[in-house]
């Protein structure tokens, strides 16, 4: 999908904006169902390349967590120590697999 134009991207917040405030003079409540819908919903990214070479070379699991079921990718030897990482907003867990590689170049090779 290709990357919205900062101009897009400001006349599809400015219509949001207005549509909420809108919406707002209607139903505060209805309005303020929308925006945080729209705020907790992240987008998917596709998976790049590179991304999937990487995650073939890992080993999933799964935690439960008070907030549902996350997934937890590990590579390198098992036993060995580990370091955790932990993505931001609408990031992706996979991305980290790069910075893996810098910080332990005999796992990845």
């Amino acid at each position: 999908m290709p990357k919205k134009s900062r101009i897009e991207r400001t006349v599809v917040l400015r219509s949001l904006r207005a549509g909420l405030a809108a919406a707002s003079t209607l139903s505060p409540r209805l309005a303020g169902a929308g925006a945080a819908r729209l705020f907790l919903s992240t987008r998917r990214h596709p998976m790049a390349e590179w991304e999937r070479a990487r995650l073939a070379s890992a080993h999933p699991s799964r935690l439960a967590s008070p907030w549902g079921e996350l997934v937890v990718w590990a590579w390198g030897p098992e036993g060995a120590p580990a370091v955790a990482l932990q993505h931001g907003w609408e990031g992706r867990g996979r991305s980290s697999a790069l910075s893996c590689r810098r910080w332990s170049p005999r796992v990845f090779g």
